[in-house]
């Protein structure tokens, strides 16, 4: 007996809850229909407030070469020995880079075993890499009469940025030096 009143209970509740949601969805196609807004949620906003900002860039500077000479059998200035390129920095020696490219040839980056930096002096290191003649050429293969550029670059800790490089060329004659040796700015 309470199981029939139960059932008969629940189907008059849903004799009225069917034509309420059909009476829903139908006022609300209307409203769709003939364009009547629907209330705004909170989720959505409009601000007309704006803000402008600069951004500037951070660049690394190149390094700084102080010198680059050419040195001689016996200081006659006609067989090539070596050159000398020194440079400025305020990076440590892990973090400086010598390259020397051939004319038309793979970039080589010179051992930093042949890099030798002094103490820095109000945070600048001074380096200095000679590269002698059997060196350039065990880098190189072929020395003579072709310009050589010697490129520095530094490389900032814990991240993948580069400096711009510095370059100095180096033109050793097709004689041995005998016309000349030199080592120039661009």
């Amino acid at each position: 007996m309470f199981a029939e009143r139960r059932d008969a209970g629940a189907r008059s509740g849903r004799r009225i809850l069917y034509p309420l949601a059909a009476l829903a969805l139908a006022a609300a196609m209307l409203m769709s229909t003939f364009g009547i807004p629907r209330e705004q949620s909170d989720a959505t906003f409009t601000d007309a407030e704006s803000t402008v900002a600069s951004l500037n860039a951070a660049t690394m500077p190149a390094p700084n070469v102080t010198g680059c000479t050419v040195q001689t059998l016996l200081g006659l200035g006609i067989v090539f020995e070596s050159v000398t390129i020194t440079w400025t920095s305020s990076y440590d020696p892990g973090h400086v880079q010598l390259t020397v490219r051939p004319p038309g040839g793979t970039p080589v980056q010179v051992s930093s075993q042949n890099i030798t930096a002094s103490a820095p002096v109000s945070g600048v290191y001074t380096y200095t890499a000679v590269l002698t003649q059997g060196l350039l050429e065990n880098l190189l293969r072929n020395l003579l009469g072709g310009r050589t550029v010697l490129a520095v670059t530094e490389l900032r800790p814990n991240s993948s940025w580069i400096s711009p490089e510095t370059t100095r060329t180096l033109s050793i004659s097709a004689l041995g030096g005998l016309l000349g040796n030199t080592c120039t700015a661009p």
